[in-house]
């Protein structure tokens, strides 16, 4: 029933009658085969920093039949790591070189947010249908882990605008961090720049008994305009020639173009 330690023990018996004895001995090896009992804490999450890093932590403890010999976690309590997913190991060895060993996973998450920019307000002239297409005008970037989730812009990229005038684009993102949608405006501006095309060379000018001064002849049908924009109105104004001038270039022009002078 003596308590021995791990290793090699000579056990000796003796036998005696009173005057006479004999012995012989045996051999007891001891041997320690027990891992160490050890225990990591659960996976935890950890906010990055200010620097966008966390902290490696320390996770394990352990305790052995015989003695721990020595504890090493990998990487080393205190180490500083970058977003994501990190495994921490921890492994024990005891006196007689048993070893055992568990892990925890830490992860880094980003604290960041989206930034969200918009292209500068625009100018652009209207095509010979009078239209102009809508661009794509935003952009959404991010730092510390701010994951880009979705982004948004309305008149979407590639829509026609069918008129001259002003277009409010607005472009909005949202990460995956929860925060509140970032958003951004940009004017776009159509301008006509295009002006009218008359079907003939000028309205005819006639003399009008008992007058004495010349008119444009007032005929539709004689003088029309088209225009990529509008349908143009149709002007006709008094010729200023003499009576005795039968020039009929001296009739001014007649179409006019709602959008420009």
């Amino acid at each position: 029933g003596t308590k021995v330690d791990v290793g090699i023990t000579v056990i000796t018996y003796t036998a005696s009658d009173g005057q006479n004895s004999a012995s012989c001995s045996t051999l007891l090896r001891v041997i320690d085969n027990t891992p160490p009992q050890i225990k990591c804490i659960d996976d935890l999450v950890q906010n990055a920093d200010e620097n966008c890093e966390g902290t490696i932590v320390e996770i394990g403890s352990a305790s052995d039949n015989c003695g721990v010999n020595s504890e090493i976690q990998f990487p080393v309590p205190g180490k500083k790591v970058g977003l994501g997913e990190h495994k921490i190991t921890y492994t024990v060895r005891d006196e007689h070189g048993n070893t055992a060993s568990c892990s925890t996973y830490l992860t880094i998450i980003g604290t960041g947010m989206l930034d969200v920019t918009c292209s500068p307000d625009m100018e652009v002239y209207a095509d010979e249908n009078c239209e102009a297409i809508i661009p794509d005008i935003g952009r959404a970037s991010g730092d510390c882990g701010a994951e880009f989730d979705s982004d948004f812009q309305l008149p979407p990229p590639g829509q026609v605008v069918d008129k001259p005038g002003l277009t409010v684009i607005n472009y909005s993102a949202s990460d995956r961090n929860g925060n509140a949608p970032l958003s951004c405006n940009s004017d776009f501006v159509v301008i006509d720049n295009t002006p009218p095309i008359q079907d003939n060379e000028r309205p005819i000018c006639i003399y009008p008994p008992n007058n004495d001064k010349f008119y444009c002849e007032s005929v539709s049908s004689l003088f029309q305009g088209t225009d990529n924009c509008d349908n143009p109105d149709i002007t006709y104004i008094g010729c200023l020639a003499s009576p005795t001038d039968h020039d009929s270039d001296k009739c001014p022009d007649c179409v006019y173009d709602e959008h420009l002078d």
